[in-house]
């Protein structure tokens, strides 16, 4: 028997995703979202205060290995619940699994070149080439996966706009962490679209850094329930 996922069809993906990608403009989008430096403070204070909101309250929670394995069991039901994905859902989770691997790699920048790994960014990093063009590319890539997502028909709208936010999170995340490797006129230009200012990340990189425990019980609460809070996702925005 035939394997599902063949050679055959890798390469098939890879091939449209490539095209995809190539077909994504370098220039910023117009209508991308933009920030003043007072939104970005009020968030900042309210990201602090829920922070340790949230802290005190995972602290006290009577979480259990076998509550854990419980949910991992109820997420991994979820997945398998539809034996077989049609051709959109399929290619939707071929793009979204390059779109987190580049937003990876943008993150790994300076362990790649230390380690002379060869990625995208590492390679045009090496030649001297400022990052701006490949971070737009990367953020108009990503905006085109999650306009295939919105047209999934399972999922809710709360799940897809959190799903959403987080890839970008982690690009501009990437790009206010690897500041030096872009020009400063990008810089100003990227703060904009980021909730947070970016010596805000960059004074927080540490610290959240040391929390990956902390954002699996997250995780695993947030799983548990049918549909994010508005509120909430108003918050992270």
């Amino acid at each position: 028997m035939q394997p599902i996922y063949s050679w055959a069809w890798t390469e098939e993906h890879a091939a449209r995703t490539a095209n995809a990608w190539n077909a994504c403009s370098p220039r910023a989008p117009e209508t991308a979202e933009r920030f003043t430096t007072s939104e970005q403070q009020k968030r900042e204070k309210a990201y602090d205060q829920g922070l340790q909101a949230v802290e005190r309250a995972i602290k006290t929670a009577p979480v259990t290995s076998a509550d854990r394995l419980a949910t991992q069991d109820r997420i991994t039901a979820a997945c398998l619940a539809q034996c077989c994905l049609s051709a959109e859902e399929n290619l939707f989770a071929f793009e979204w699994g390059v779109l987190l691997q580049l937003g990876d790699d943008l993150q790994d920048l300076r362990d790649d070149l230390r380690r002379n790994s060869v990625t995208l960014f590492s390679r045009a990093a090496t030649l001297g080439q400022p990052l701006d063009s490949l971070a737009i590319q990367l953020l108009n890539f990503g905006a085109q996966v999650g306009s295939r997502m919105d047209r999934l028909p399972n999922g809710t709208t709360s799940l897809k706009d959190l799903l959403k936010m987080s890839w970008r999170s982690l690009i501009v995340r990437a790009v206010a962490d690897s500041h030096e490797f872009f020009t400063p006129a990008f810089i100003r230009e990227a703060e904009q679209w980021s909730p947070f200012r970016f010596e805000f990340l960059r004074t927080r990189h540490d610290k959240l850094a040391n929390r990956q425990g902390l954002y699996a019980m997250l995780f695993d609460a947030f799983l548990e329930s049918e549909e994010c809070d508005s509120d909430s996702l108003l918050l992270m925005r």
